[in-house]
């Protein structure tokens, strides 16, 4: 899309329709998941400044971010309960 306030507009109707098939979800933060972030981070934007997952979708899910490599291919860690 050329226009990221439309992306994310019609982005955040996608996941509002996933909320109502699924209301309590763990969402692991994969590689693309994070793209977004790592780019601002690179054009000098400190993360503090970010919004985390849950607020910026609006879901009520957990969040679990995983060891993201820089590479093309994500370290995921498993989350705590599958260690």
């Amino acid at each position: 899309m050329r226009n990221a306030s439309l992306e994310y507009s019609k982005a955040r109707r996608q996941v509002a329709t996933l909320t109502k098939a699924f209301p309590q979800a763990d969402w692991l933060i994969g590689n693309h998941d994070a793209l977004t972030e790592r780019q601002a981070v690179t054009a000098g934007l400190p993360p503090e400044l970010l919004k985390d997952y849950a607020d910026m979708w609006s879901v009520g899910w957990s969040i679990i971010v995983a060891g993201l490599s820089e590479s093309s291919g994500a370290t995921l860690q498993p989350p705590p309960a599958f260690e």
